[in-house]
């Protein structure tokens, strides 16, 4: 996963506007992915690292086209997750698991933009024999 945010000195400076939130929706994608490619035998990690707040925080305001993929602390992921009500059908995904949010600390950096949290979602392992469809 790309990293989003601001940077501390020393740092590669990787800046996208969070408007659209793509590190979410990426982040739940990988989520889906770990479950439909997961093995009978395996669990799955996806991990998240990042010091933007807007991330972990509780959203501002919730009637917006990203809701169902907003990654704040303490949120259960709906299932399905649809972008803008269902009217973008590429960005639904659908997830097996139920998954509740919760970020731990992972450092803190001198300067603007240097506190770092991170969110592990596990997916479970799979019964043997699942057919699953994609």
């Amino acid at each position: 996963m790309v990293g989003y945010g601001r940077t501390w000195p020393g740092a590669v400076r990787t800046e996208v506007s969070l408007s659209h939130r793509p590190g979410s929706t990426g982040f739940v994608s990988d989520i889906a992915r770990l479950e439909r490619f997961g093995k009978p035998d395996r669990n799955g990690l996806a991990l998240l690292i990042t010091n933007e707040a807007g991330l972990w925080m509780p959203p501002k305001q919730d009637d917006t086209r990203d809701r169902d993929f907003r990654l704040h602390e303490g949120r259960t992921l709906p299932n399905p997750l649809l972008r803008g009500g269902g009217d973008y059908p590429a960005n639904t995904r659908n997830l097996r698991g139920s998954f509740s949010l919760n970020w731990q600390p992972h450092s803190l950096q001198d300067g603007p933009g240097g506190e770092f949290r991170q969110l592990a979602v596990f997916t479970e392992r799979q019964p043997s024999g699942l057919m699953i469809q994609s």
